[in-house]
């Protein structure tokens, strides 16, 4: 059995990942048997109830390719164009969690959406800056709830995803 421990929760809960492991063995219901001793013979903590590196790998939070596109996608998508304002600039903001949302819900029907979502909004850029159509980017939350990424991910223009790409 592993847990898996999101460090920004306990942090934002005040508690220690220690603390908020214990807590989590309590609230999944599982045998009481699994004391600090178990924790200690399975090696996730020292005799000073400390995390070992084993314990540390197990609390870290795992990051999957598609998440880090979906935040690359977000960063990389214009704040503004004129005196429009496209998004918030922080994704812990409204329109990042609804961003958010919905990219989770697409990622369930199809695995390879997040590479498809960069693509497209690599290609609208450099098709928007090349025709000179900045000003008619749609706003963030229309952009994803509309899958707009679609309808450019499939052009062929030459496209070089590692390449920084300049904000609009």
């Amino acid at each position: 059995m592993k847990i898996v421990i999101d460090t920004e929760v306990t942090d934002n809960l005040g508690v220690t990942t220690l603390e908020f492991l214990y807590l989590n063995i309590l609230a999944n219901g599982l045998p009481t048997e699994l004391s600090f001793d178990t924790l200690i013979e399975l090696g996730y903590l020292n005799e000073d109830y400390e995390l070992t590196n084993e314990g540390i790998d197990v609390i870290r939070p795992k990051v999957s390719d598609a998440m880090m596109l979906f935040v690359k996608t977000y960063d990389v998508y214009p704040h503004k164009v004129g005196t429009r304002v496209l998004k918030a600039k922080s994704i812990d903001s409204a329109d990042g969690k609804h961003c958010l949302s919905k990219f989770n819900h697409y990622l369930r029907k199809d695995s390879n959406v997040a590479e498809r979502m960069y693509k497209g909004l690599i290609v609208e850029m450099k098709l928007r800056k090349k025709g000179n159509s900045e000003n008619f980017f749609q706003d963030i939350r229309t952009w994803f709830n509309q899958m707009t990424w679609d309808k450019y991910a499939d052009l062929d223009v030459e496209v070089n995803t590692d390449e920084r790409v300049e904000r609009i």
